[in-house]
């Protein structure tokens, strides 16, 4: 999954899908796991496969955890998960639907995330997430409205 990251992170999908593959092969549930799903995710999406990113984070969202942050994981997790994974599944949710114009299933989406990361330190991204989408929707002066709305010690985010 290290690996996998790092390649990611660097530029080279293929490496990165690759990487994916072999940690499906030495442990067939950790494609239940959203740290797991929120990896693909983001390797679907820097190779611009919107599809399959969507299938990926909307099976991501629905697992126990992710969702509805009151209902336990269930197992314990071989890989770290926390507020901040559960937050990017949100919002590469949220990014995917837009890539694809379905822009009231982000809107749906990215309202739950609001109430959801309120009060956090996710809270900022998420902000950042509205304004983007209003953005993407073409309303300029409401995606600058909401940037303003960032508090001044959240700024340095920026």
């Amino acid at each position: 999954m290290l690996a996998a990251l790092i390649n990611c992170e660097s530029g080279n999908v293929r490496a990165a899908e690759n990487n994916l593959q072999q940690a499906f092969a030495q442990d067939f549930k950790i494609r239940e796991n959203p740290v797991f799903m929120l990896m693909k995710s983001e390797v679907e999406i820097k190779a611009h496969d919107w599809a399959n990113a969507l299938k990926t984070l909307e099976h991501a969202y629905e697992l126990p955890g992710v969702k509805d942050s009151s209902v336990p994981l269930g197992k314990k997790q071989s890989l770290p998960f926390g507020q901040e994974e559960r937050a990017r599944i949100f919002l590469n949710l949220v990014n995917v639907q837009c890539e694809l114009k379905n822009f009231d299933a982000a809107k749906r989406i990215l309202s739950r995330a609001v109430g959801e990361f309120s009060n956090t330190p996710e809270e900022v991204r998420v902000m950042l997430a509205q304004a983007d989408l209003a953005m993407k929707m073409g309303d300029t002066k409401k995606a600058l409205n909401m940037l303003k709305k960032i508090q001044p010690e959240n700024r340095s985010f920026l």
